[in-house]
Parts: structure tokens; sequence; C-alpha cells
């Protein structure tokens, strides 16, 4: 019997308009009255995760950062894995050189700098994350031809530096992956949350890492675990959990790597995985 379920959010539990839509969450507030747990996994900020979970009406440990930072309601986090600083800087240094946009997550905020950039970056996180992103000249943080240079920007215990963001064209954030992903392989995890974004975490980072801590924290068993994921930052947690559902949406080999598969977020993937593992009792 599963006894967690586990959901990535963009292109999985929501729809196009950011969304769940009302049978999926009808759903899954049946599964918690009869005592499934229900928890969320995303690249997104934890503020941004506690809407939607408050929507769901659950109040277990939330997987936020790709599973860079692990947390319940509000309280200090079960798992902080930040990235470390000079490989940050580094990595931001090679991606605008090449051209690409980068946004620096911390634990709950976001900074860009100011590039002039077609894209209105700061709408897109306000979108995403609900927030207003910080937006700075210069990286406070690099020291490179950089009089705002400020050696407690990243001062761990007060503002852990947690993800990169590197966006653009697919084939630009591609040919990045190609050039540097092996260099850094020791340093930081690569994971594409999309074939424009490049999430860049700590070495020891994963969706599926974190979604074992939180199982863990619940007493729950691997074989236990249910998830459900439509990219390829999904994949550790789906081969981790005793069941995986890769969404109709996801790439092939997210397919691949899935134990089954529904159908997209836009066709309420997430319900109709629930009705299959679950029984047909959880659509009403």
């Amino acid at each position: 019997m599963m006894r967690l379920v586990c959901l990535d959010v963009d292109g999985t539990l929501v729809n196009e308009k950011k969304e769940i839509p009302p049978k999926v969450l009808s759903s899954l507030r049946r599964l918690q009255e009869r005592g499934v747990q229900v928890t969320l996994a995303s690249g997104r900020l934890i503020s941004s995760l506690r809407e939607y979970a408050d929507l769901i009406g659950t109040h277990i440990p939330l997987i936020a950062l790709n599973g860079a930072w692990v947390e319940k309601n509000g309280e200090k986090p079960i798992l902080c894995s930040p990235l470390a600083t000079h490989t940050a800087c580094q990595l931001i240094e090679k991606a605008e050189q090449d051209g690409l946009h980068v946004s620096v997550y911390f634990a709950d905020a976001v900074m860009l700098k100011n590039d002039n950039s077609d894209q209105d970056w700061p709408n897109f996180h306000k979108k995403l994350e609900y927030l207003e992103a910080e937006v700075v000249d210069h990286w406070p943080f690099t020291q490179k031809n950089n009089q705002h240079y400020d050696t407690q920007a990243l001062n761990y215990d007060s503002r852990p530096l947690m993800k990169i963001l590197v966006s653009g064209k697919p084939e630009r954030v591609a040919e990045f992956i190609t050039k540097y992903e092996k260099e850094f392989q020791a340093r930081c995890h690569f994971f594409l949350s999309h074939d424009q974004h490049l999430e860049i975490v700590s070495p020891k980072v994963s969706k599926g890492e974190a979604l074992r801590v939180v199982a863990a924290h619940l007493g729950i068993k691997r074989e236990e675990v249910l998830a459900m994921g439509d990219h390829y930052n999904d994949i550790s947690m789906l081969e981790f959990a005793g069941f995986g559902v890769a969404m109709g949406n996801a790439p092939q080999q997210v397919q691949a790597r899935a134990n089954w598969v529904t159908k997209s977020n836009t066709e309420m993937g997430v319900a109709v995985a629930l009705a299959h593992v679950f029984g047909e009792w959880v659509l009403g």
C-alpha cells in the first residue's frame, strides 16, 4: 500500500495556468482522508510551494530547489545543501560569457543581474515564485571587476546560495552542458528542468535524495512511495519511489525510466495515475 505521494509541480501537478485542476485537487484530498500523505518536489522556492500545499491540505515537509531545501511549515529546514561559493561564481562567469541569463536562488529569494535582456526576467520569476526578484547591477559575491564586492554577501548561516538557473535558447543551453558538465561534475549537479532552463545545485542534491530524507522522516518505506514527474530533474525521485509515474508530456527518456506513464498535466494526468494506483474511488 502506498503511504506517501510525491508530486512535481510545473508540468505535473499544475496546468498551463499554474493552477491545480479541481479533479486533481479533490483526488488528493480524498487520499489524505484515507491516511495517505502528500508532498511536493520542485525547483521552486519553498515559499511558492506553500500556497499549493495549503490548497491540498498537506502539512508535511516539502522539497524545494530540486532537493537542496526540505522544510516543514516554516520550521528549521530538515535538509539544506548550499552550492559552494567558488563554484557558483565560476559558473556564473562562464554562463554570462556564453550569452546565457543567470538567476541566483537563495533559500528565500531570487537575485537577477540587470543585463538589459529582451526577456522580462523579473516578471518570469514573479509569475513562477510569487515574489519580486532582487535586481542588481553587479553580483555582490563575485570579485572580478567589481567595486561592490561584499565578502559577507554569501554568509551561509544567514543566506546560503542554493541554486543557479542558467537560461537561454535550447541549443545554447545544450552547448553549455556539453562544455562544462564534465569539468564541474565533482562540484555540482546539472539538471534540465526545461529545454531552456538548466538548474545547477550541490553535487549531493537531487529530488530523489530529498524524497529519501522525507520518507525516512515520516517513517515510510521506499516501496510505499509513489512519485510523479515530467522532466529530467524528476528521474531520481521516479527511480527512488516504489512506483514512479512519468507524465504524458514528459520526454521519452524520462518516460523510459518510470514504472508507468499517465496522461499529460493538461489532461489531469495526476488524477488518472492516482486512480490507476489506488482505485477509481479517488475520483469521487
